[in-house]
């Protein structure tokens, strides 16, 4: 009964010594248990506010991207216009060349027609006179018959 009684007073010991300890250690564990839950709880926050920023910069990136891109092709438009435009302005230039040289050439050939059209007036005028001679002689000699 000496050794049942020794043991019962070894485990009172153990326990009012430990109890405190385990207490504290308790607490001390729960007090980093709560220290973890919020690094853990600040860093998913950290996480979330990070791909929120990537996600936005990832839009803006995307967005100086559809900008750029659309500069280049109003770039690309312009230039293709002045190509376009600049045949059509050749052409244009040509065309009224062209008609000036069309507009020469009439006026040439308008100035060849009188000038013909006056030798044949003068040549029938020639051939007028000489039949209004032809027929007067006839009348005069038809006269002195």
């Amino acid at each position: 009964q000496n050794e049942l009684s020794y043991e019962r007073q070894v485990r009172i010991e153990q326990l009012t010594s430990t109890a405190p300890f385990e207490y504290f250690s308790s607490l001390i564990v729960e007090g980093y248990q709560k220290q973890i839950d919020e690094l853990r709880q600040k860093l998913s926050e950290n996480n979330e506010e990070r791909t929120l920023l990537r996600d936005r910069h990832n839009e803006i990136k995307r967005e100086l991207t559809l900008t750029k891109y659309k500069e280049e092709l109003i770039s690309l438009v312009e230039e293709r216009n002045e190509l376009i435009e600049q045949p059509a302005i050749s052409l244009i230039e040509h065309q009224h060349e062209i008609e000036l040289k069309q507009s020469i050439d009439v006026e040439n050939q308008t100035d060849e027609d009188i000038e013909v059209l006056h030798e044949q007036l003068n040549d029938l005028n020639d051939k007028n006179l000489t039949l209004l001679s032809q027929i007067e002689s006839q009348h005069e000699l038809k006269r002195q018959k």
